[in-house]
């Protein structure tokens, strides 16, 4: 859906509509969160997939009835357009750039919503799953501002846009350093996470589907292979940390990814002057 709004926007617009389409995919997910911990809590965890299941019967209608007819962009066949992934990233730097921010930043989000429970179940309000899901209707606030920086994307330029939202993850980092003693402090980084993370998905996506405009698909998959297997990685190694050094290990990390990001972010602009 992303590639495709890419497509169908002037060069001018993109920025926007990438930002509204993800959007609406980061609240679904940030709700949904809300919804599978009330509907955990009273039915258990099988009941959570059984309503997932429905949910997509008016998904695929609604795609299959709204969403206009798409142009192809390239006569390749499947293999070859496979085979062109690689050098896609290997001879453009911008792509290169955006995936490995992006896959650090991705890192971060799925840091803190992975051992978020954990935080709130062990932690001194003994707080249970249902709770934890409510944090996704304070997450979804913050995930508006993928719209916000769409639009910012489109006037201020993607790499300003992209700088802005690795201080904003790191700063919502340290926080949410706070967060075992205090409610304020977690609730305020949640807002302030989710608000860097949404930003920087769609400067970051905008800026690496203005490479070429024949190639949005193999871009995003790119893009989002990068970026989700950044999230599995911050998965793993945040829940181990979680397990051995408790919260503060895990703002530790998120701390250093920022670092991390801001450091190939300054490079980039280094070789770029």
């Amino acid at each position: 859906l992303v590639p495709f709004a890419a497509v169908m926007s002037l060069p001018a617009e993109r920025g926007r509509a990438v930002g509204t389409v993800v959007s609406g995919i980061m609240v679904g997910a940030l709700l949904g969160r809300t919804i599978s911990g009330m509907i955990g809590t009273a039915y258990g965890w099988r009941a959570v997939y059984g309503a997932e299941a429905a949910f997509m019967i008016p998904v695929w209608i609604g795609a299959a009835t709204l969403l206009p007819p798409g142009v192809p962009t390239t006569n390749l066949t499947y293999g070859r357009l496979l085979a062109s992934l690689w050098p896609l990233a290997r001879n453009h730097r911008p792509i290169r750039e955006s995936m490995m921010i992006q896959a650090l930043l991705w890192a971060c989000f799925n840091a803190f919503w992975v051992n978020l429970a954990s935080l709130l179940a062990n932690g001194p309000w003994h707080l249970n799953s249902a709770w934890a899901g409510s944090f996704g209707i304070i997450g979804a606030a913050g995930a508006l501002a993928a719209s916000v920086g769409g639009r910012a994307t489109d006037k201020l330029g993607p790499r300003n846009i992209i700088g802005v939202s690795i201080g904003v993850v790191t700063l919502a980092y340290m926080l949410l350093a706070g967060a075992e003693s205090s409610l304020a402090l977690l609730i305020i980084g949640v807002i302030v996470l989710d608000i860097g993370v949404q930003s920087g998905l769609v400067s970051n996506q905008t800026r690496a589907f203005a490479v070429d405009p024949t190639a949005q698909g193999r871009i995003n998959s790119l893009y989002m292979t990068a970026t989700f297997f950044g999230g599995a990685v911050g998965v793993t190694i945040s829940g181990w940390l979680m397990t051995r050094y408790g919260w503060m290990g895990v703002v530790v990390f998120g701390v250093a990814l920022g670092l991390l990001a801001s450091t190939l972010h300054w490079l980039g602009a280094r070789r770029r002057s």
